[in-house]
């Protein structure tokens, strides 16, 4: 014997059931939808900020701008304003560094320490190759902010390798 709805109309429990899961499932894909996703910061740094540095990063200072806030805090000696614009800031430096004959930098290390679920501070090792065949590392230090689930460079200094166990 078959167990119907209360209306004993055959289909409707099943229509019922069918409904009720759906709804079921799909509710927590709608939820996983709604929550943002959060790129990790490490990977980001790793994966995203780092590779454009190393092939012609001069041809690279939009896609490289993409990366830091509008205005960020330069820490540098003798710098007279803290705060900068990030994208002729970049371009400058960079042009600077390729006149010094500089050509890339590869990402040799990275260490980061979560100060809380938007803000990230990342230390990096650089590898910094120039045209006349020498090498040089350096140091930088990074403060980054999320933005809109995105990861943005805030603050910056270079930074002694040494001094920083990098």
């Amino acid at each position: 014997t078959r167990v119907l709805g209360p209306d004993r109309r055959p289909g409707v429990i099943e229509m019922r059931t069918l409904l009720i899961c759906l709804l079921i499932l799909g509710l927590p894909s709608t939820l996983a939808r709604a929550e943002p996703i959060v790129p990790d910061p490490n990977d980001w740094f790793k994966n995203q900020y780092a590779p454009p540095w190393k092939d012609v990063p001069w041809n690279h200072v939009d896609e490289i701008s993409e990366f830091y806030a509008e205005t960020i805090g330069v820490h540098s000696p003798g710098n007279t304003d803290p705060k900068v614009s990030s994208r002729p800031w970049l371009a400058q430096i960079i042009n600077n560094w390729k006149s010094d004959g500089w050509i890339s930098s590869i990402l040799v290390k990275s260490q980061s320490d979560r100060l809380n679920h938007s803000t990230v501070l990342f230390k990096a090792k650089w590898l910094d190759l120039y045209s006349d065949g020498s090498e040089e590392l350096s140091c930088g230090w990074y403060m980054a902010d999320l933005f809109r689930d995105r990861w943005l460079v805030v603050e910056y200094a270079e930074i002694e390798c040494k001094d920083h166990q990098l």
